[in-house]
Protein backbone atom coordinates (compact mmCIF):
# COMPACT_ATOMS: atom_id res chain seq x y z
CA UNK A 1 0.00 0.00 0.00
CA UNK A 2 0.88 3.32 -1.18
CA UNK A 3 1.65 6.17 2.03
CA UNK A 4 -0.78 9.02 1.20
CA UNK A 5 1.30 12.65 0.63
CA UNK A 6 0.00 15.05 2.47
CA UNK A 7 1.07 18.91 2.53
CA UNK A 8 2.04 21.05 -0.15
CA UNK A 9 4.82 21.04 -2.11
CA UNK A 10 7.82 23.98 -2.42
CA UNK A 11 6.35 25.06 -6.15
CA UNK A 12 2.94 25.76 -4.25
CA UNK A 13 4.48 27.72 -1.36
CA UNK A 14 6.11 29.88 -3.48
CA UNK A 15 3.17 30.65 -5.28
CA UNK A 16 1.34 31.38 -1.98
CA UNK A 17 3.77 33.46 -0.91
CA UNK A 18 3.88 35.52 -3.99
CA UNK A 19 0.18 35.71 -3.89
CA UNK A 20 0.45 37.08 -0.49
CA UNK A 21 3.11 39.63 -0.98
CA UNK A 22 2.01 41.04 -3.65
CA UNK A 23 -1.59 41.60 -2.33
CA UNK A 24 0.18 43.08 0.88
CA UNK A 25 2.25 45.70 -1.53
CA UNK A 26 -1.25 46.87 -2.94
CA UNK A 27 -2.67 47.14 0.46
CA UNK A 28 0.37 49.17 1.61
CA UNK A 29 0.62 51.53 -1.24
CA UNK A 30 -3.10 52.08 -0.68
CA UNK A 31 -3.00 53.05 2.82
CA UNK A 32 -0.07 55.27 2.33
CA UNK A 33 -1.57 57.32 -0.40
CA UNK A 34 -4.34 57.05 2.01
CA UNK A 35 -2.38 58.79 4.37
CA UNK A 36 -0.90 61.48 2.07
CA UNK A 37 -4.71 62.42 1.06
CA UNK A 38 -5.58 63.06 5.14
CA UNK A 39 -2.17 65.16 5.48
CA UNK A 40 -2.86 67.72 2.33
CA UNK A 41 -6.31 67.71 3.44
CA UNK A 42 -5.20 68.46 6.91
CA UNK A 43 -2.94 71.20 6.38
CA UNK A 44 -5.63 72.58 3.36
CA UNK A 45 -7.98 72.78 6.81
CA UNK A 46 -5.34 74.25 8.56
CA UNK A 47 -4.85 77.34 6.22
CA UNK A 48 -9.03 77.66 6.10
CA UNK A 49 -8.81 77.90 9.63
CA UNK A 50 -6.16 80.62 9.96
CA UNK A 51 -8.22 82.48 6.97
CA UNK A 52 -11.28 82.17 8.94
CA UNK A 53 -9.77 82.93 12.08
CA UNK A 54 -7.92 86.11 10.62
CA UNK A 55 -11.09 87.27 8.56
CA UNK A 56 -13.49 87.59 12.17
CA UNK A 57 -10.86 89.14 13.68
CA UNK A 58 -10.83 91.75 10.52
CA UNK A 59 -14.33 91.84 10.91
CA UNK A 60 -14.51 92.76 14.72
CA UNK A 61 -12.02 95.06 14.36
CA UNK A 62 -13.49 97.04 11.60
CA UNK A 63 -16.91 97.11 13.29
CA UNK A 64 -15.01 98.27 15.97
CA UNK A 65 -13.73 101.65 14.00
CA UNK A 66 -15.34 104.56 15.03
CA UNK A 67 -14.33 108.51 14.09
CA UNK A 68 -14.13 111.33 16.72
CA UNK A 69 -15.70 114.74 15.92
CA UNK A 70 -14.71 115.77 19.37
CA UNK A 71 -12.84 119.23 18.95
CA UNK A 72 -11.49 120.81 22.08
CA UNK A 73 -11.74 124.74 22.44
CA UNK A 74 -8.18 124.81 22.78
CA UNK A 75 -6.41 123.92 19.62
CA UNK A 76 -3.09 122.42 21.90
CA UNK A 77 -4.71 119.98 23.75
CA UNK A 78 -5.26 117.97 20.45
CA UNK A 79 -3.27 115.17 21.42
CA UNK A 80 -4.50 112.47 18.81
CA UNK A 81 -6.81 112.67 15.83
CA UNK A 82 -8.98 110.31 14.79
CA UNK A 83 -9.37 108.62 10.98
CA UNK A 84 -10.35 106.01 8.77
CA UNK A 85 -8.49 106.40 5.43
CA UNK A 86 -8.20 103.44 2.76
CA UNK A 87 -5.77 103.74 0.29
CA UNK A 88 -5.21 102.34 -3.15
CA UNK A 89 -2.11 101.09 -3.71
CA UNK A 90 0.81 98.05 -5.37
CA UNK A 91 0.84 95.26 -4.45
CA UNK A 92 -2.29 95.84 -2.70
CA UNK A 93 -4.55 98.31 -0.99
CA UNK A 94 -4.18 99.70 2.23
CA UNK A 95 -6.35 101.15 5.19
CA UNK A 96 -5.61 102.51 8.16
CA UNK A 97 -8.42 103.55 11.42
CA UNK A 98 -9.05 104.26 14.90
CA UNK A 99 -11.05 101.20 17.02
CA UNK A 100 -11.78 100.48 20.08
CA UNK A 101 -9.84 96.82 19.69
CA UNK A 102 -7.50 96.76 21.80
CA UNK A 103 -6.71 93.69 23.77
CA UNK A 104 -4.44 94.31 27.08
CA UNK A 105 -2.51 91.59 27.45
CA UNK A 106 -1.28 92.62 31.07
CA UNK A 107 -3.88 92.90 34.01
CA UNK A 108 -2.29 96.09 35.16
CA UNK A 109 -1.18 97.47 31.85
CA UNK A 110 -1.71 101.03 31.39
CA UNK A 111 -3.17 101.04 27.90
CA UNK A 112 -6.48 101.92 26.83
CA UNK A 113 -9.08 100.39 24.63
CA UNK A 114 -8.37 102.17 21.52
CA UNK A 115 -5.54 101.27 19.05
CA UNK A 116 -4.55 102.63 15.59
CA UNK A 117 -4.59 99.75 13.07
CA UNK A 118 -3.34 99.39 9.64
CA UNK A 119 -4.26 96.73 7.36
CA UNK A 120 -2.13 96.63 3.72
CA UNK A 121 -0.09 93.84 1.45
CA UNK A 122 3.03 93.12 1.33
CA UNK A 123 5.22 90.93 -1.02
CA UNK A 124 6.31 87.58 0.82
CA UNK A 125 10.25 87.97 1.46
CA UNK A 126 10.50 84.54 0.57
CA UNK A 127 10.43 85.81 -3.11
CA UNK A 128 7.46 83.49 -4.17
CA UNK A 129 5.62 86.56 -5.98
CA UNK A 130 2.32 86.05 -3.31
CA UNK A 131 0.97 89.09 -1.64
CA UNK A 132 0.99 88.61 2.62
CA UNK A 133 -1.62 90.28 4.55
CA UNK A 134 0.05 92.65 7.29
CA UNK A 135 -1.61 93.96 10.34
CA UNK A 136 -0.21 96.93 12.23
CA UNK A 137 -0.95 97.51 15.72
CA UNK A 138 0.04 100.29 18.10
CA UNK A 139 -2.14 100.30 21.60
CA UNK A 140 -2.54 103.83 23.15
CA UNK A 141 -1.47 104.62 26.60
CA UNK A 142 -3.60 106.24 28.59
Amino acid sequence: MKALRRGFTLLELLVAISILAMVSALIYSAFAGMQRSKQGLERIQERYREGRIALHRITRELQSAYLSAHVPNDPTLIVQSTAFIGKRGTPADRVDFNAFANLRKDRDAHESDQAEISYFGSPNPDGSGRIDLVRLHVGRAV
